[in-house]
Parts: structure tokens; C-alpha cells; sequence
């Protein structure tokens, strides 16, 4: 069907009167178009229903074919006439949205029954053996009641689905979710294929176990750690008391009068107090490279149990033991 007469079939088939909604087919049934009372609606409903009518004509007209869709539909909503439906079916199918295109006019035939006239009713049916041969089928199973479908980000249905989903073709998502668990597959569909596809939620995935002595594993390097910073913070303090002799020596060496007994007390209690901060500095180096070791080290198989360790502190040095 070309654009031009596609424009003369939409421009015809609907037109709105004050009370209600009349829709009028062209050929020959434009004579004896029916009013179709708006159900349960007020003057204000079938103004807007008749204002959207006509801006999705105008819309028509204009090339935009989305935009008259959205008006066409909310005034289908508005005003439920299944006169509307042909101009939304026709619509879909210039959009090449042909499942929809399907259901419209299915849903046109449903709701018009015996108002539908004869000619009409045989374009309709027409249309739609032609539709079926452009799009898939696919059978969604699953054993997640209650769960929502959803083809391309958009709900379809719920499981379980009582006839198979019909969609364009292409490649759609379909996804199965319910209560924050999902389960997505990507098909591909041609024109008349008839898919089968089971989907099941995705249990949640238990937090990983750390591995049995894994914690065990890691004890020499918690050690070693501990005891380095606690041979820096000494190397610090012996450091200070240190500086503080050596400046006790130089003011010992400023005194006048002073004596060789003094200056020699003096200089001894520097000469222990550096070494005793040398000593603590070369401590720290060998905790520090200890620990860097055992924390770097690849942990051991799960069955392996960490074995005994032993630290221990000499005037020449820290000694650090461990069996495997």
C-alpha cells in the first residue's frame, strides 16, 4: 500500500462528532457510518479524544508516523471505538512493527464483529495472511510462576504464557524476571519461524567460602607486620634519646670548667643509646622484609595448616622463625 493511500484509508476511517466517536470506513460502507457513543465518558473525554484525533491526522500528513500513532492510541483509550484500530493497524504496518500490526487488526475484527463490513472484514483478512508470513512464534517455558516476560525491555506477559509470544523479526531479548532475579537469551528470528525457548531465574550465588586455613595462611604476615611496626616505633624513641645524648655530649664538651671522667660518661651514653637505635633500625629492615615476604608469598593448598611461628629478639638482631 503506498503512502498516498494509505493517508486516504487513515484520514477516512475515523471522524469524531461532539457526543462520541464515529468512525467511517471508506468504499462503500462511508455512507452509513454509525455513531459510536463514547461508554461511560463525559463532553470533556470526547473533546480530547477529538482533539487527539485530529492532531494525529495532522501528524499523518506531516510525515510523522510515530507521533500519530501515540494520538491515534490515546484516543483509542479515550474513546474505545474498534473503528480507531484500523488506523493504528495500518500505522504499525507503515513502521514495520507487523506483530502489532496483527493484534490491532485482530483486535478490530473482534471488537467491530458483525459491524464490520463484509468488504472490510476480506481487506482485514488480507492484510493479516499476508502479516503472518513476515513474523516468528516463540514458546516460552519456564517453572517460575507469576514471572514477568519481557521482549526488549518491555513486559509481554506472565508464566505461564497461554499461546506463543509473536514478534518481529530480527534479534530480540526475551528475559524472564521476577523479585530482583532475571534470566536473559537473545534469539534471532526470521518471517514464519516457530521458536521453542525454556528460561529458569538464576539462583543467587553464595558468598565465597574463604578457603579452609586460607585465615592460617595469613598468620606469619599479620605477625610480621605487627612486630615491624613495633620495632619502628621503638627505632624512633631510641632515636630521639639518642639525639638527646648527643646533644648532652656537645654541651658536656662546651662546660668549663669540665672533667675527662664527665666527658667520657657522656660519650659512652651516646655511643649505647646509637647503637642500641641502629640495632632497633636493623631489626625493623629484616621484620619489614619478613613481612613482605609472607604477604606476597602464594597462599598454600586449603588442606596445608600453617605451622608454628616464633620471633625472638637478641642484642644482635631479630630472629624470626617459622615451620611449614
Amino acid at each position: 500500500m503506498t503512502r498516498f493511500s494509505r493517508l486516504c484509508c487513515v484520514g477516512a476511517v475515523v471522524a469524531f462528532t461532539a457526543r462520541g466517536a464515529a468512525a467511517q470506513a471508506p468504499g462503500d460502507d462511508a455512507s452509513r457510518a454509525a455513531r459510536a457513543p463514547l461508554s461511560g465518558s463525559n463532553d470533556e473525554r470526547a473533546q480530547e479524544a477529538r482533539t487527539r484525533y485530529e492532531r494525529g491526522l495532522q501528524l499523518y500528513n506531516e510525515g510523522a508516523a510515530e507521533g500519530a500513532l501515540v494520538e491515534f492510541e490515546r484516543a483509542y483509550q479515550l474513546s474505545p471505538s474498534y473503528r480507531l484500530l484500523y488506523n493504528i493497524a495500518l500505522i504499525r504496518v507503515q513502521l514495520n512493527d507487523y506483530a502489532q500490526a496483527i493484534k490491532a487488526f485482530q483486535e478490530y475484527l473482534a471488537e467491530g464483529g458483525a459491524e464490520v463490513p463484509s468488504v472490510r472484514r476480506s481487506e482485514v483478512e488480507r492484510h493479516l495472511a499476508n502479516l503472518k508470513t513476515k513474523v516468528g512464534r516463540v514458546d516460552v517455558s519456564s517453572h517460575a510462576r507469576g514471572a514477568d516476560i519481557l521482549v526488549d525491555d518491555v513486559v509481554v506477559g506472565r508464566v505461564p504464557l497461554t499461546e506463543p509470544l509473536v514478534l518481529n523479526p530480527g534479534r530480540r531479548r526475551i528475559t524472564l524476571a521476577r523479585g530482583g532475579q532475571s534470566s536473559t537469551t537473545v534469539v534471532t528470528i526470521a518471517g514464519q519461524d516457530h521458536l521453542k525457548v525454556e528460561l529458569a531465574l538464576d539462583a543467587p550465588r553464595p558468598a565465597a567460602a574463604a578457603p579452609v586455613g586460607a585465615s592460617s595462611n595469613r598468620v606469619p604476615a599479620y605477625v610480621a607486620w605487627s612486630i615491624t611496626a613495633a620495632l619502628a616505633a621503638g627505632t624512633t624513641v631510641a632515636g630521639i634519646v639518642a639525639l638527646g645524648a648527643m646533644s648532652d655530649l656537645d654541651e658536656e664538651r662546651r662546660r668549663i670548667p669540665t672533667t675527662r671522667v664527665r666527658l667520657d660518661q657522656a660519650e659512652a651514653r651516646m655511643t649505647l643509646r646509637a647503637a642500641v637505635t641502629d640495632a632497633l633500625a636493623g631489626a625493623t629492615v629484616l621484620a619489614g622484609g619478613m613481612a613482605l615476604y609472607f604477604t606476597f608469598k602464594p597462599s598454600t593448598d586449603s588442606s596445608h595448616v600453617a605451622g608454628d611461628t616464633r620471633v625472638g629478639i637478641s642484642p644482635t638482631g631479630l630472629r624470626f622463625e617459622h615451620s611449614f
